[in-house]
């Protein structure tokens, strides 16, 4: 099913979003935006039937819906559900990429790599440190989404959440501390 409108649309759901998520001092309110952010960008590479993303981003959806609710309950992640989510990852790429489409590429080393690091990252409690180190998963997203030659509404998602998360950056941590 390809309908780049409703995916374009989705795709800015998303953005919307994560872009909010930054704003919230819960970690628990942070997760939740992220997996509706997650959900929305499952639906955008659905509609446009790219179903090896699809597939990766509902395991994202998985993942943030455990650990949101680990947070809820104010516990830790287990070290074994960060390992699964990124052995279910890595398993997804193999299976979609080398036996269905048999279309792997070197710079999908790019998308695993970020995939592994969101898993990691989300999965800590500090959201202080969630904030600052999300940008290097999101940076690289960029820069895989540019080799590829992914569609640009992708890119500009990707930058924007990365500038809203510099923004917030500063915003909580420099400029609230004047408060």
């Amino acid at each position: 099913m390809i309908n780049e409108t409703a995916s374009i649309i989705m795709s800015f759901c998303m953005l919307a979003f994560a872009s909010a998520s930054y704003f919230f001092k819960s970690k628990s309110a942070y997760l939740l935006l992220q997996g509706i952010a997650v959900f929305c960008l499952t639906l955008s590479y659905f509609f446009l039937g790219e179903y090896f993303a699809m597939t990766g981003m509902f395991i994202g959806l998985a993942r943030t819906a455990v650990y949101y609710l680990y947070e809820r309950r104010n516990a830790r992640v287990p070290v074994i559900i960060v390992v699964g989510v990124c052995a279910l990852t890595l398993a997804n790429y193999f299976i979609i990429n080398f036996k269905i489409n048999q279309s792997a590429s070197p710079f999908d080393v790019l998308f695993l790599i970020a995939c592994c690091l969101y898993a990691v990252i989300f999965s800590i409690r500090n959201l202080k440190i969630v904030r600052y180190t999300i940008l290097i998963p999101i940076a690289i997203s960029i820069a895989y989404n540019l080799l590829i030659k992914a569609p640009i509404f992708a890119v500009v998602n990707y930058v924007v959440e990365f500038s809203v998360g510099i923004f917030t950056i500063f915003y909580f941590y420099y400029f609230k501390k004047k408060d």
